[in-house]
């Protein structure tokens, strides 16, 4: 006996005006793939969101490319994190001596500027896990500037306008603990981060999230993301677009996991294999859409910035 969607999927031929509104009242017990009439003919409509078997975006990414621009001579960059518009850019780098922020800019699809150290950002110590707000007024980032046995503490700056000085880094005292804090990303209202934490050098890294109920309350308790969380390390969460997907890294590759609800666990995950190597590929940060992703890997030797489209 055939089903609904068997029918639907096995109607070939020219269809009589009766024939056509039988068909259009069998379309409703169509189950799965959204569905287009055309030609005479049905065809599956995959739509601009769907997505393969593996859990990655349907469509290969194009071949992930460094950015030229950005590239230094002799050094080591990570940890990526643009504005909303991509007319701002700031990573970690090794170029100055120790690891410190640089930023670039430019116009809007117009060539990146030469990056710069973010003087009012540095510090004699370690800064790494650089996340920009969307709208480029806040800067988050983690540093051990604290010389104390608490390793890597969470700091937040901020700035009136995109053209003015960072303020003095804070700590942020409810995200930070006696382990290493690894900011990765906040959200547009600054309402959510994740992060990673880790007890020392010789333990993994797991994810993270906090929330707050405003932009100007204090953070509640950063809660492991259990559902993604294994014996590897995971770190570097950035929440896309709609809330419903988490690019991470797991084990030197970049992870796409998913949920139903943006108050629902996430999948475990799967590789995004059109952009990983079989180098490490980590810090992924991508538009709301996940058309272009900008990510840190060491596939040519050194850490280098490279992105990639679909």
């Amino acid at each position: 006996m055939q089903t609904a969607s068997t029918r639907c999927s096995t109607m070939h031929g020219r269809l009589s005006p009766r024939a056509l509104i039988g068909l259009l009242s069998l379309l409703v017990a169509c189950q799965g793939d959204h569905l287009l009439l055309g030609e005479g003919a049905l065809q599956r409509d995959a739509g601009s969101d769907a997505e393969s078997d593996t859990g990655e975006p349907a469509g290969d990414y194009s071949v992930p490319a460094v950015i030229e621009a950005l590239s230094g001579s002799d050094t080591e960059d990570d940890d990526p994190s643009l504005t909303l518009d991509e007319t701002e850019l700031c990573f970690n780098s090794q170029r100055g001596g120790g690891e410190d922020i640089w930023c670039a800019t430019r116009q809007p699809g117009g060539p990146w500027s030469a990056p710069q150290p973010m003087e009012a950002l540095n510090s004699d110590d370690r800064e790494t896990g650089i996340a920009l707000a969307p709208d480029g007024l806040t800067v988050w980032f983690s540093s051990d500037r604290a010389n104390d046995e608490s390793g890597l503490d969470i700091y937040r700056s901020e700035r009136g306008d995109r053209g003015l000085d960072w303020s003095t880094p804070v700590r942020i005292a409810e995200l930070s603990s006696e382990d290493d804090d690894l900011v990765s990303s906040v959200g547009e209202a600054e309402r959510l981060v994740f992060l990673a934490r880790r007890a020392n050098d010789d333990d993994d890294y797991d994810v993270l999230v906090a929330e707050r109920a405003s932009a100007d309350a204090l953070w509640g308790a950063p809660r492991r993301l259990e559902e993604l969380n294994t014996d590897d390390e995971e770190s570097d969460g950035f929440l896309a677009g709609d809330g419903l997907r988490l690019v991470f890294t797991r084990d030197e590759d970049l992870i796409l996991a998913r949920r139903t609800s943006t108050s629902g666990a996430f999948d475990p995950g799967a590789s995004i294999a059109t952009l990983n190597s079989d180098q490490d590929d980590r810090d992924g940060w991508a538009t709301p859409d996940l058309g272009h992703v900008v990510f840190s890997s060491d596939r040519d030797g050194s850490y280098r910035l490279y992105e990639a489209f679909r």
